[in-house]
């Protein structure tokens, strides 16, 4: 159970970072890294909660920096 909560937090928290709601993300990811050391093992796990705090790095930077978007 831990795992698919934690593939729910991940999508969520990648759409609040798409949407611009860096706070709430940031609560989604705090959530996800506390539960993902629950599944070890899962690399896929571990991956998402990842990629989710990268994800938010990223933008929070942008956001701070008043960088204009990519592209």
């Amino acid at each position: 159970m831990t795992a698919e909560r934690v593939k729910a937090l991940y999508a969520a928290s990648v759409l609040a970072e798409v949407l611009g709601d860096l706070s709430v993300a940031a609560d989604f990811v705090a959530e996800g890294e506390a539960l993902v050391a629950q599944v070890p093992g899962d690399k896929v796990t571990h991956a998402r909660i990842a990629h989710a705090d990268g994800l938010y790095a990223i933008l929070q930077w942008r956001s701070s920096s008043r960088m204009p978007a990519f592209g």
